[in-house]
């Protein structure tokens, strides 16, 4: 299966028919890929009504979440049944009814992988993918740690 590029748009302005560019998914080779922006959503944050931003981000965050879901659970290669195409894509739209947009599918002459994947989104988002770990460490644990330290063994009581 040859590898794609869809851009995804989000339409700020129905009257001037605005749209700003807050992601990009990658399909074909090692699996589809899917990229949020998440300083483009902060300005569109900003840009339209709250409840339309909330509307907007629990759709693309659920579409995110499904992606990363199929990477996760196929771990062999889709090449013959891909399950996100252009279709897919047209549907997507109509359920939002427009305000978000997918570009028309774009082929690329490459092999789809990670390395290639952070590439392009710098290429064509101007954004370097930050992997985070949201692995925090539970309160119990903090709180032990600082006041066991050895910021408290020079204090002394002065009770009567």
């Amino acid at each position: 299966m040859e590898t794609f590029y869809s851009i995804i748009y989000v339409k700020t302005n129905s009257i001037t028919d605005e749209h700003l560019a807050v992601g990009l998914f990658l399909g074909g080779g090692e699996g589809p890929f899917f990229y949020l922006s998440d300083k483009r959503l902060k300005l569109l944050k900003y840009s339209v009504h709250k409840n339309t931003f909330l509307a907007l981000q629990r759709h693309l965050k659920s579409l995110k979440q499904k992606i990363d879901n199929y990477r996760k659970s196929n771990n062999e290669l889709m090449l013959f049944n891909p399950h996100y195409s252009q279709e897919e894509f047209a549907r997507l739209s109509k359920v939002t009814k427009g305000a978000i947009k997918y570009s028309v599918p774009v082929s690329v002459n490459e092999w789809l992988n990670e390395a290639f994947y952070e590439q392009f989104v710098q290429k064509v988002l101007g954004e370097k993918i930050i992997k985070s770990s949201r692995n925090r460490p539970v309160f119990q644990f903090k709180w032990k740690a600082f006041y066991q330290s050895n910021r408290f063994l020079e204090w002394d009581r002065e009770i009567p």
